[in-house]
């Protein structure tokens, strides 16, 4: 603590007392560590955050608390420090509390000098865990949202506030023949619009700059000189603070719909009915909840009379009805399990292959039930080429269902594939943590309630574990053996 005292001369005021109070009070944790990396001091909250003694930690170096992964990013950042005697820095880094929980650290170094000569270095760092968590969740989400937007057939690009292409999709580049590199940094407008198209694209992203999204129709060049036309999803991009950076577009091949303009409503209600679905999918996170957005989804969006889910349990290896929706007719008692083959659901998710019946009568597969339907439509989930779930809808009205209908169920069922696995794998996750917990619980009652004493003890010999029966035959009371050397 050299440095304060030759402060304090300078501050008479500022006895060396008040110091000491004022950093065993600091929230943040405290340390000093000479030029070898053993610490020399550490204040209260250094003890508090990492579970060691004062005297533990005294004896240590501050190296041996990091993070195995992070230990020669540390070594050699704080060697070049003392090596260009750098006055201050700051590094984010993971460290093992005497638990073995990680704790991620924000941590400012200063150079401590006696006169002029080096001695060492004091550090204040703070615990920053729960920003860490946030910034890898924000990754994970992003990640998601880059896979979806990827599995999607429509091409997309995002641009900074000056027009500048900073993403662009795979289907994006294979609408325009152009490859990322090529489009990278490059103004949209200039590159894929000709002037008299231009104009329409400024006014598009005026609205932009006023928060506004929009949805409209451009001729694009491609890289080849053959135009094509677009439909295109507009809307403005915002960073944490809530200040725009730049917008993000959805585009759609139109051409070969373009002279039918209701074919052209159907791709825009199409679009903007999967940019909704898109959203409300990351909201929820229950097979349950997801299965039951997907069939409301597709009878709300597609005008469909009805929908229906089924997921398979992998435990039975049979598929388990999960969600249904109808807006028509009770459609009486519907199957809550099939069998791979049984039926037109069960061929499905046998072969993995999307059905369209067109007349059910004519279809030995198909299941009867209360209502006679005579259009099926089945489309298979799959997660790596497995299926785990089938979407399914049925139509009293023969050949109801189109080429389109199939396509749109298909993406349906690409978007919620991830989904509904990562669903799945949270509730055997927190399934299995319950039956831990359980088991954990059930060890203990056991060996209170043993008539014989067990101790158990770790690696370096000291007693982890001693249980009543322990105390009666040993005389010892359990807080009084645990911790302790077996041998001595």
């Amino acid at each position: 603590m050299g440095t304060v005292n030759e402060r304090s001369e300078d501050f008479p005021s500022f006895s060396m007392d008040r110091y000491r109070i004022l950093v065993e009070q600091a929230q943040d944790i405290i340390f000093e560590a000479d030029l070898f990396g053993f610490f020399t001091f550490v204040n209260s909250r250094t003890t508090e955050i990492l579970g060691y003694s004062r005297n533990s930690l005294l004896q240590k170096k501050y190296t041996e608390l990091i993070r195995e992964d992070f230990l020669e990013k540390i070594v050699a950042f704080y060697r070049h420090q003392l090596a260009t005697e750098t006055k201050t820095t700051y590094f984010e880094f993971p460290v093992i509390a005497e638990s073995g929980a990680t704790i991620w650290l924000g941590q400012h170094v200063q150079l401590v000098y006696r006169g002029s000569e080096l001695k060492g270095i004091m550090a204040v760092a703070r615990v920053i865990t729960d920003k860490i968590r946030a910034i890898n969740s924000l990754k994970q989400s992003e990640e998601k949202y880059r896979g979806i937007i990827q599995n999607l057939q429509f091409g997309l690009i995002e641009v900074d506030l000056e027009e500048r292409i900073i993403y662009i999709n795979d289907a994006m580049c294979q609408i325009t023949g152009y490859t990322r590199e090529e489009m990278m940094g490059k103004v949209a407008s200039q590159v894929l619009t000709n002037d008299a198209m231009r104009e329409e694209i400024n006014k598009q992203h005026e609205l932009r700059k006023n928060n506004q999204s929009s949805v409209y129709e451009a001729k694009i060049l491609t890289k080849s000189g053959e135009p094509l036309y677009a439909m295109i999803s507009g809307a403005p991009t915002y960073d944490s603070l809530g200040q725009q950076i730049g917008s993000i577009g959805i585009h759609v091949d139109i051409s070969v719909r373009k002279s039918k303009e209701i074919q052209l409503f159907e791709s825009q209600q199409f679009l903007s009915a999967i940019n909704k679905f898109v959203t409300r999918l990351l909201e929820v996170d229950t097979v349950e909840d997801i299965s039951q957005e997907i069939v409301s989804h597709i009878v709300t969006s597609f005008g469909f009379d009805n929908a229906e889910i089924y997921i398979l349990n992998e435990f039975r290896n049979i598929f388990e009805l999960k969600a249904s929706h109808y807006t028509t007719e009770d459609p009486g008692e519907l199957p809550l399990e099939i069998n791979f083959d049984q039926g037109i659901i069960g061929a499905v998710a046998s072969t993995g292959k999307a059905e369209l019946v067109t007349d059910t009568f004519l279809d030995h597969r198909y299941l009867p039930q209360q209502n006679q339907y005579r259009s099926e439509i089945a489309v298979p989930i799959k997660v790596e080429n497995k299926v785990i779930g089938v979407i399914n809808s049925e139509h009293p009205e023969v050949d109801f269902f189109t080429a389109k209908d199939l396509e749109s169920l298909q993406t349906i069922a690409n978007l919620s594939a991830s989904r509904i696995k990562n669903a799945k794998a949270k509730r055997r996750q927190e399934a299995a943590e319950r039956e831990l917990r359980e088991s954990e619980q059930k060890l203990l009652t056991i060996t209170k309630s043993a008539l014989d004493a067990i101790i158990t003890i770790n690696e370096q010999g000291l007693i982890q574990e001693w249980n009543p029966r322990a105390e009666e035959i040993f005389g010892w009371k359990a807080a009084e053996a645990i911790g302790t050397d077996l041998t001595t």
